[in-house]
């Protein structure tokens, strides 16, 4: 396997080139680990040697193995990221953990005339089995999408995927505390080798919720002593964390304001891989984040409510798959390790254990009701009344929504000011054609309905508009070219260096 490294790309971005010729060319951030027959960024809960990623069920990263066959690229064991790949005939198949640099590689572009990149960033939200296998790009090539799964890819340009192993089941509480534990700390082990090119240390997002509040309770236990405290930007619905951080006994506690992003003119780094801006609060904390493995409570919602369990899976998500992130990690140099996906394709053995005799003292018996991260932070000492008796919300922004005079508000000012520029120049290109009136009428018409069930309840069960396919619930407006401008500024100053690695324009399949 050729490597070389680019200190001009972000840190964790890799992408390799899986060639006829039966090579693979990769190119690597610094921080991308690399062994004689394999690349990969993140950790998991084994040795960091042997670089057995792909067998393990708490992958917590991305990478690509060498085979006499070709390459076996390796998705993380959870669905806010996945891994991209582009075959092109009689050149190979190049793949990557994002999207900018994949397309940079290839030499192809997103179609600025396609509507619905949204809509299929979003579509894992319903499950592995909805997610959207492709989309299409400019010179008629198609972006293929890889999650939760381990990606064969042959010299002789075939590709397949393999299911991820599947985890113990516990059978009662102590076994499922205990695997939390075992599991967490093997990662945190495998991120702190120093033998690394960067280690991580540990560090929590805290909120007054029960998903990160429980990540917060065993990252405690297990030596995390840096914590970050949001407050929500809505009024009276305080979300903090910092009340429980201090119960745990957290030695070090960052306090922030979600509306401090604004500082910081990163916004393509949350659009640039279709889902827009959702998390965009977290760019405040990207000093924090250099060289941490961040205990993060996504899936929680999903994993621990009393009252879920899952049907059409499997792994569903809520409405917002966090997938926003990606580009922003891979420039900060962090892990992202959800505990809760830990167990994802078990999740109705877990729901069955949240429902059972043993955990009665720790249900609150309303509907929003998870007794397993309850009884292990409570056990912890942390007093019932500081968490988990409301869901307030929590901080949260997107620019997913109107149009430009609402991305201009919600967008941090230095982005905006890139983004005005791009949007001048791409609206001209993008054909008005019928599709685009019609989806323009559909979609205003979905901002009524959602204004009036708002302003008037009653009339919510008639217009239903949470209940509206995705495909219409997404902008063709200004949001419509977030992700394909994130895509431009990023070729531009962050992978600027990388080579394409294919010869000859517009190659059709």
């Amino acid at each position: 396997m050729q490597v070389e490294r680019l200190e001009s790309m972000p840190l964790l971005a890799w992408v390799a080139h899986v060639r006829p010729d039966r090579s693979i060319e990769t190119y690597v951030g610094e921080w991308v680990e690399a062994k004689d027959n394999a690349v990969f960024e993140g950790a998991w809960n084994g040795a960091l040697e042997d670089a057995s990623f792909d067998a393990s069920y708490s992958f917590m990263g991305s990478g690509i193995i060498e085979h006499e066959w070709g390459g076996l690229a390796v998705t993380p064991c959870h669905t806010t990221e996945i891994l991209y790949s582009v075959t092109t005939p009689s050149h190979g198949t190049h793949v990557s953990n994002s999207i900018a640099l994949l397309l940079k590689a290839c030499g192809a572009e997103l179609d600025i005339n396609y509507l619905d990149y949204e809509r299929d960033a979003l579509s894992i939200s319903h499950g592995l089995r909805t997610l959207a296998k492709s989309i299409p790009l400019a010179d008629n090539r198609k972006l293929n999408l890889h999650a939760y799964c381990n990606v064969r890819i042959g010299y002789d340009g075939s590709i397949s995927e393999s299911p991820k192993p599947n985890p113990p089941v516990p059978t009662d509480f102590a076994e499922y505390k205990s695997f939390l534990l075992t599991e967490v700390g093997g990662i945190l082990a495998n991120a702190a080798r120093v033998s690394r090119r960067a280690s991580y240390s540990p560090i929590v997002f805290c909120s007054n919720g029960y998903d990160s509040t429980l990540c917060a309770t065993i990252g405690r236990e297990l030596g995390c002593e840096e914590a970050v405290a949001y407050e929500s930007k809505r009024a009276g619905r305080s979300d903090s964390g910092s009340p429980v951080a201090r119960a745990l006994g957290y030695p070090v506690i960052y306090e922030k304001d979600e509306l401090e992003y604004l500082d910081y003119p990163v916004a393509h780094l949350f659009t640039a891989n279709g889902e827009l801006g959702t998390s965009i609060f977290f760019a405040s904390a990207q000093p924090l984040l250099k060289g941490k493995a961040l205990l993060s409570g996504v899936h929680g919602d999903k994993m621990w409510d009393r009252h879920y369990v899952e049907q059409g899976g499997p792994i569903v998500r809520s409405f917002v798959p966090d997938m926003a992130r990606t580009e922003f990690r891979l420039a900060a140099g962090y892990v992202n390790i959800p505990p809760a996906f830990l167990t994802a394709t078990v999740q109705p053995a877990i729901n069955a254990l949240s429902n059972a005799p043993e955990m009665a003292s720790w249900t609150l018996g309303n509907d929003y009701d998870r007794p397993l991260p309850r009884r292990i932070v409570e056990e912890a000492g942390v007093p019932r009344e500081l968490f988990g008796l409301a869901k307030p919300g929590g901080a949260a922004s997107s620019l997913r929504f109107g149009n430009k005079w609402r991305v201009k508000r919600v967008m941090p000012r230095g982005s905006w000011d890139r983004f005005e520029r791009y949007l001048t120049t791409a609206k001209r290109t993008r054909r008005r054609t019928l599709q685009w009136h019609f989806r323009s009428a559909v979609y205003l018409a979905f901002l009524a309905a959602t204004v009036s069930s708002q302003r008037v309840p009653f009339v919510r069960p008639i217009l239903r508009p949470h209940r509206w396919p995705t495909k219409l619930t997404c902008s063709p407006f200004a949001p419509s070219f977030l992700f394909p401008w994130a895509i431009s500024e990023l070729q531009e100053h962050a992978y600027q260096d990388v080579p394409r690695t294919v010869s000859g324009a517009n190659v059709a399949p």
